[in-house]
């Protein structure tokens, strides 16, 4: 079974085993992270097109939700009697809430689910709202939960004695802000998007910046706790990454999340979920944290043991299922035209 993807995952060994990387695709993305919006546009078809002329000898094609991915699931609807199975490894949608935009982004998302085989979301939660949002059939969306994505990252374990929040999609830092104003700690929040900040009063215990990815990484490493503040109410709301590679550090982390979170975090034993916006809910559960070094320790502890469940090799494993089973579902009909008895339309 090969399997094309846009998805490097770090290059870790379990993942390559499984996979091929589309030549040249890392280093485009890394490139293409740097240009505006618009000058993206040929060089995402490019590297549709390129995926799709390589494709054609793989088993299945599995990549991310990027642009390049999109217009290739399209591709292949428009000129392929016969598509390569293609697997999206993430659902990273949202709508507008109403109005003509609202539903030109529902029915542009309900063309490409109709485009591809299955689709990844990360909590059991978003399979039932994707299906009801954009009709989802014959096991379209698939729950695998996320992984540990520390690997090939230098960093260091230990307890740099301050709170950290990183991340710019859907982050409400409104709410952490209010909830760490007056406490006795240091809060590092680093993001790009300083947008989020503009109407904020930044009280002197809470710095913002900007970090590398590996900087990023050694930030959550170093913190005595990593708090993950999403907006509620939301199709995908995110922030697994963080708080799954801060539990494998055997951090304390505390997720302001109603969109699945807790199908990963036991709240009080490894973590804490609070409702999103409830200022009052995560002050109390972060003035907790910061005042109690036994409660930090042993929910630490809790953390580094649960987030062993979610490793590449597990990931790996879950997606390979899924590609063989997509690829067994077809034989009936590759096995009907052999035999005679029909034809590919």
């Amino acid at each position: 079974m090969k399997i094309l993807t846009t998805q490097p995952k770090s290059f870790h060994p379990a993942w390559l085993k499984t996979v091929t990387v589309l030549p040249g695709w890392a280093e485009y993305a890394r490139k293409r992270g740097r240009k505006n919006r618009i000058s993206l546009v040929p060089g995402d078809l490019r590297w549709a097109w390129r995926l799709f002329a390589a494709s054609k000898t793989y088993s299945a094609v599995a990549t991310g939700s990027e642009h390049s991915a999109l217009a290739f699931a399209i591709l292949q609807k428009v000129f392929r009697r016969r598509p390569v199975p293609h697997i999206l490894l993430e659902c990273m949608w949202n709508e507008p809430p109403r109005g003509p935009r609202a539903w030109l982004r529902r029915s542009y998302l309900k063309m490409i689910a109709g485009c591809v085989d299955r689709i990844v979301v990360w909590s059991s939660r978003q399979v039932s709202a994707y299906e009801t949002i954009l009709g989802g059939r014959d096991e379209k969306f698939v729950f695998v939960p996320y992984h540990n994505s520390f690997y090939g990252i230098e960093h260091r374990v230990f307890d740099g004695g301050y709170i950290f929040a990183g991340g710019d999609s859907n982050r409400d830092y409104g709410l952490l802000i209010e909830a760490v104003r007056h406490l006795p700690i240091r809060v590092v929040i680093a993001s790009r998007n300083r947008a989020l900040f503009q109407s904020l009063e930044i009280p002197s215990n809470v710095e913002i910046l900007t970090a590398t990815r590996g900087e990023f990484c050694q930030y959550v490493a170093g913190a005595s706790i990593v708090v993950v503040p999403m907006r509620g109410g939301l199709l995908h709301s995110g922030g697994h990454q963080t708080y799954v590679n801060a539990m494998g550090c055997g951090k304390p982390v505390v997720v302001a999340d109603d969109s699945g979170a807790d199908e990963y975090i036991e709240n009080g034993m490894d973590g804490f979920v609070v409702p999103p916006g409830d200022v009052r809910a995560m002050r109390e559960c972060l003035a907790r944290l910061v005042t109690d070094e036994e409660l930090r320790g042993r929910i630490g502890r809790n953390a580094e043991t649960a987030a062993r469940r979610y490793t590449m090799e597990r990931y790996t494993g879950e997606i390979a299922a899924i590609v063989e089973k997509v690829s067994n579902d077809r034989l009936p009909l590759e096995t009907d035209v052999l035999a005679g008895r029909g034809s590919i339309a």
